[in-house]
């Protein structure tokens, strides 16, 4: 049956009934209305019947003939049995539009634009001192030893040493290591902390899940990364160091100066984007100067998304084209673990590192000159409905960051390019689905920008160490499809899956195949060292390793008309 007029006798979008500029009385009414078709049961992303109904046509998508597509149209498959996008309840719907959206309007964001005024006010009068790693001073009496001094990678006797390992993502990748290789010989790792108890204690966690006994003798190392005059015997006997211990800002400015000037690799899984500018600024040369490869951002954030970028413009290079679009919408499901809100806190009441330089040091090249191949970030930043995707997107709150990766991927990999707009969004079932994870998570940050509100929220958080479950972590996936477009119009259209919980177990597994294939492939990575990317320096060497070691799934298409 034709749609009824608006309630509100505005003009209406005829395939969803949602009002091009819609109101926040129209955002509630919608959201009160896409709830009631919450409960219905459908495959993820099934389109829509010719006769569906208004409520139907909200919680699925519109359908999937529409000329608002066009004629080069991407297909989101259905996800795998037993992974599913979390749809909210009637009752979730009814409170976040009746109680939640209020309460971030009229009491949250004033609360927080008066406890930033005021701070802002207070730090004029009297400047608040900064919790991050100061410089060391050159008379600390540690000594680097010059380039001919620097003991040979060949010689040396680890490939691998975890660092962090009595962490919740550490203790993940200490078994994945123990699982995957063992202590055969195949792969020479170790394991490093302040603590012997407790890296102990998880070596023997890890030949226990793994039924390998040979792990019990796997070095430990013990070094406390604020310890200068110490952090030489992480560094100087082993090809890479993989490290978890954030928030990096504090603990791992030292350890990326002692790989730089040892001309030991390094990969982390920091999100922090200032700090990883800073260490580019200071360290770059000087690593480019040992062959020492740091690649920052081997985890969650962001190797998925800066591979699936590489292998775009891998797939229209071989067509004559350069990527000038890249467009990624991403299926997840998961939880954080009390480390990254440790990280995300420290962030928040620090204000991050400004670092001063005339451009963004992540386009910075090897003479340090400005790199010309440019990214602007187009990432949702508010709920919308996606043309290319034929569904309701929403924004994903590690977007900046991972733009701000590919940003470092471009400059490196394609300098003379023209410009790359990157856009990414997360994908939502319904309008009532992508309503109530944008109130949600602006609730969230909002309450997090005011220092009482900020005190309530964090005792409520998991503690670092703290994490999900195994079960949970096992019912969670990554998914992202995404559509790159060629500088001639050519279009390809790819799909990267990860079958568990990409933030944590499968940020383990990465981080330590990122370090594998600097350990055991160099000869097929770029010879240069640096502060590098994923994608400008593991590359598709990675995604090999990662397809080979686990769930992990790529595919890549040309889309045609």
């Amino acid at each position: 049956p034709p749609p009824r007029p608006s309630p509100l006798r505005q003009p209406v979008c005829s395939r969803c009934m949602i009002c091009p500029q819609p109101c926040i009385l129209r955002l509630a009414l919608i959201a009160s209305l896409a709830s009631a078709s919450a409960f219905a049961p459908a495959p993820a992303f099934a389109p829509s019947t010719a006769r569906a109904s208004i409520s139907s046509q909200i919680a699925l998508g519109p359908r999937s003939k529409s000329p608002r597509a066009g004629n080069m149209k991407m297909v989101i498959a259905p996800l795998p049995a037993g992974k599913r996008i979390t749809q909210p309840s009637l009752l979730t719907t009814a409170g976040v539009t009746l109680v939640g959206l209020p309460l971030w309007i009229f009491f949250l964001i004033p609360s927080a634009a008066i406890s930033q005024a005021c701070i802002t006010v207070l730090n004029k009068v009297s400047p608040a001192k900064k919790e991050a790693v100061k410089d060391a001073p050159s008379d600390d009496g540690v000594k680097f030893p010059s380039l001919s001094e620097i003991k040979p990678l060949k010689e040396r006797s680890l490939d691998l040493v975890l660092l962090g390992a009595t962490g919740f993502t550490g203790r993940l990748a200490a078994q994945h290591l123990a699982r995957q290789y063992g202590n055969s010989g195949k792969v020479k790792w170790a394991l490093a902390g302040r603590r012997k108890e407790a890296l102990e204690k998880i070596r023997q966690e890890a030949a226990d899940l793994s039924g390998d006994e040979s792990v019990l003798t796997v070095p430990i190392i013990v070094v406390d990364t604020t310890d200068r005059k110490n952090l030489h015997k992480l560094v100087d006997d082993t090809r890479v160091v993989v490290t978890t211990a954030g928030p990096f800002q504090l603990y791992g400015s030292n350890v990326v100066e002692f790989c730089a000037k040892f001309g030991t690799s390094y990969c982390d899984i920091t999100g922090e984007l200032d700090w990883v500018r800073q260490m580019i600024d200071k360290f770059d040369t000087t690593a480019r100067g040992t062959g020492a490869k740091i690649v920052n951002c081997c985890g969650h954030d962001s190797i998925p998304w800066d591979l699936t970028v590489l292998e775009l413009a891998n797939a229209l290079k071989k067509k004559g084209e350069d990527l000038v679009k890249a467009e990624c919408f991403d299926e997840i499901k998961g939880a954080p673990s009390g480390g990254t809100f440790a990280t995300m806190l420290h962030i928040i009441k620090t204000g991050g590192i400004k670092t001063k330089t005339s451009f963004d040091p992540l386009v910075r090249l090897a003479d340090g000159t400005k790199s010309s191949g440019a990214v602007k970030n187009a990432s949702a930043m508010t709920p919308k409905f996606s043309k290319t995707a034929d569904r309701w997107v929403g924004p994903f709150f590690m977007a900046g960051v991972n733009a701000g990766v590919v940003k470092r991927s471009q400059a490196l990999l394609h300098p003379g390019a023209p410009l790359l707009t990157y856009e990414e969004s997360a994908v939502h079932r319904s309008f009532a689905s992508v309503f109530v994870d944008f109130v949600s998570m602006g609730m969230f940050f909002t309450a997090l920008m005011c220092p009482p509100l900020r005190m309530l929220v964090n005792g409520a958080l998991p503690q670092p160490g703290q994490g999900p479950s195994e079960k949970q972590m096992g019912h969670s996936f990554l998914r992202i499809t995404a559509v790159g477009t060629g500088s001639k119009g050519s279009k390809v259209q790819s799909e990267l899956y990860f079958d568990k919980d990409a933030g944590y177990t499968e940020t383990a597994r990465m981080l330590v195949e990122s370090g594998l294939s600097i350990a055991l492939e160099n000869a097929r990575l770029p010879s240069n060292g640096g502060i590098l990317s994923p994608a400008s320096c593991q590359g598709s060497v990675l995604l090999e390793r990662l397809q080979a070691t686990g769930g992990t799934t790529f595919s890549i298409s040309d889309l045609k008309q």
